[in-house]
C-alpha cells in the first residue's frame, strides 16, 4: 500500500510539480496566521491578570439611563468613600495632568504625566526596577518613570537620586528621580511613562466634577451586588446635600445610577465599551480556526 502511495505521489509530483510546494506553503502560512492571532487574542486577554490583588480591584462607573457610561469620578468622592463605606480598603485616583518637556543632557523629550495618590503601586504593584515604592510621592517635584521611559532620558544608568530640569505648564522646573518601575510582562491599561504626586485643586472637592480616574480595593468578602447598591446610595445622598437641594428634587432629576467593574474587565469588557471587546476577541478567536480549517 505504501509502495502504491509512493508512485500515486511520485506522478503527481512529475506531473504537477508545483502543487504539492502550493499546498506546502498554504498549509504553513495557515498555521503561521493561526498562531500569530491566538497570540494577540491571549494577550489581549492577559491585561491585569498579573495582579495580585486583581480579584478586589474595582473602577467605579456612572450608568445613564440612555446608554451613555462615564469611567471617571469626582475626587472628593475617593476621600468620602474611605471614611463612609466600611467596606473599602483602600482607595486611590488619578488624572492626565498634561505634558512635562524635559532636557537631558540636550536631548528634548515630551511625555505626558500622570497625578496620583501615594497608594498608585498598591493598586498596581509593579515591580522596580531601581527604587522601591516606600517613601515615592512626597511632593509634586518627586517624578517615578516607566523603565521604557526612564531609558530614553537616562539610558541604562540607575537615575533614582538624580535631578533633571524640566518645563510643565510653561513654568521651568527641576525634578528629582525617586523610582523606575518595571513594565515588560505586566500588561495593562494603566502604565503611564511618568508619575507624580497628584495635585489638589479647588474643583477636587466638588460632587460634580467627573475628571478624575477612581478605583476602589474591596475587603475580601464583599457581596459586590450589596455594594453597588449602598455605593450608589452613598454617591445620591453625598450629591444632593452637596448641591443645596431636596431629596424629592434631587431624585425627580436623576438618570444615572453608580456602579463599579473589576479591574480585570477594563481593557476589553467595560461596560463603556459597550460589548466591543468581547465581539473583536471573538471574531478573531473564529478567524483563526477558520484560517486553520481551510489551509490543511
Amino acid at each position: 500500500m505504501i509502495n502504491s502511495w509512493l508512485k500515486i505521489f511520485l506522478w503527481n509530483l512529475k506531473k504537477r510539480p508545483l502543487y504539492p510546494l502550493i499546498n506546502t506553503l498554504g498549509l504553513t502560512l495557515g498555521i503561521t496566521c493561526f498562531i500569530m492571532v491566538i497570540l494577540f487574542v491571549s494577550k489581549e486577554l492577559s491585561y491585569e491578570k498579573w495582579n495580585p490583588n486583581l480579584e478586589h480591584i474595582y473602577r467605579p462607573i456612572r450608568l445613564f439611563d440612555n446608554g451613555e457610561v462615564w469611567t471617571t469620578s469626582p475626587g472628593i468622592m475617593v476621600k468620602t468613600a474611605k471614611e463612609q463605606l466600611p467596606e473599602l480598603e483602600d482607595a486611590m485616583m488619578m488624572n492626565w495632568m498634561g505634558s512635562i518637556l524635559f532636557n537631558s543632557d540636550g536631548k528634548k523629550l515630551m511625555k505626558g504625566a500622570m497625578g496620583t495618590t501615594p497608594n498608585f503601586f498598591d493598586f498596581y504593584p509593579y515591580p522596580f526596577k531601581y527604587g522601591t515604592k516606600e517613601n515615592l510621592f512626597k511632593n509634586e517635584n518627586e517624578l517615578v518613570l516607566s523603565d521604557t521611559f526612564a531609558y530614553e532620558l537616562f539610558g541604562d544608568t540607575n537615575p533614582v537620586g538624580k535631578t533633571i530640569e524640566a518645563l510643565f505648564r510653561n513654568e521651568p522646573i527641576t525634578y528629582l528621580i525617586t523610582g523606575v518601575y518595571t513594565t515588560k510582562g505586566y500588561p495593562s491599561e494603566t502604565q503611564p511613562a511618568i508619575l507624580k504626586l497628584i495635585k489638589k485643586t479647588d474643583n477636587m472637592d466638588h460632587w460634580g466634577n467627573f475628571n478624575y480616574m477612581a478605583l476602589f480595593k474591596l475587603h475580601p468578602g464583599t457581596d459586590i451586588g450589596s455594594f453597588i447598591s449602598k455605593f450608589d446610595k452613598f454617591y445620591d445622598e453625598n450629591t444632593y446635600k452637596s448641591w443645596g437641594i431636596s431629596w424629592e428634587e434631587y431624585l425627580k432629576g436623576k438618570e444615572e445610577r453608580m456602579s463599579i467593574e473589576n479591574l480585570g474587565d477594563i481593557h476589553l469588557f467595560s461596560k463603556a465599551h459597550k460589548g466591543k471587546g468581547a465581539n473583536t476577541i471573538f471574531i478573531l478567536s473564529l478567524l483563526a480556526f477558520l484560517i486553520l480549517v481551510i489551509s490543511s
